[in-house]
């Protein structure tokens, strides 16, 4: 992906027991250019249901996707309060 771009991939955070998805939002910045293998650091601003809220947490891994392919693992760094 190259910058400046707004990419909107889902999120799963299935855990084997569940499936729980949400949509998200990740902002590149004009020039900015990710590759397959690259690891970011990136904000994504996620809009989840609820009931995920409370299972989100620092080191938690989850899948990010393109329809049903998987393209990426994210893992929470951090959670930023609404």
């Amino acid at each position: 992906m190259r910058g400046p771009a707004s990419y909107r991939p889902n999120h799963d955070f299935s855990n084997g027991t569940t499936s729980d998805r949400a949509m998200g939002h990740i902002t590149l910045e004009a020039g900015e250019v990710i590759e397959p293998g690259d690891t970011v650091i990136r904000d994504v601003d996620l809009f989840i249901w609820p009931e995920i809220i409370p299972a989100l947490r620092q080191g938690l891994s989850w899948s990010i996707c393109e329809g049903p392919r998987q393209v990426a693992i994210g893992t929470v760094l951090g959670i930023v309060p609404e």
